[in-house]
């Protein structure tokens, strides 16, 4: 892959990486809050206390999940460094550029994401 197209490859991951930074911190924000709230709420206020909770939970799980991708990013960013960027992790070879251009951070070709998939669980690399 030419070093212009890594570059904006890698741009976009900066991009990406910034936004989900930004989610995250309104995320913990939004769960520090509501914990903080539920535990004034009184007795009274049981029904909201549940609705609360949930909306506790899918914060904390919607802040697992863009942690996740956080870190991805990270590595992709760390393999635009390195060299590796667009090289498949499992077998080595090239990941298409349009899987790149829907996942920047993916470290898989689409054949070994498939087989990853299909065996339930990370492939060993």
């Amino acid at each position: 892959m030419k070093d212009e197209e890594v570059a904006l490859f890698r741009k976009q991951l900066l991009d990406k990486l910034k936004v989900l930074k930004g989610d995250v911190n309104v995320l913990e924000n939004d769960v520090a809050r509501s914990k903080k709230d539920s535990a004034t709420h009184d007795i009274s206020k049981f029904a909201d206390l549940g609705s609360d909770n949930y909306e506790v939970e899918f914060d904390m799980e919607m802040l697992e999940t863009e942690s996740e991708e956080i870190q991805a990013i990270v590595e992709a960013i760390k393999r635009t460094d390195d060299g590796t960027f667009g090289t498949c992790a499992a077998c080595s070879k090239r990941i298409l550029k349009p899987r790149l251009r829907a996942i920047p951070y993916a470290k898989l070709c689409v054949k070994c994401k498939t087989m990853e998939e299909e065996n339930g669980g990370p492939l060993d690399l």
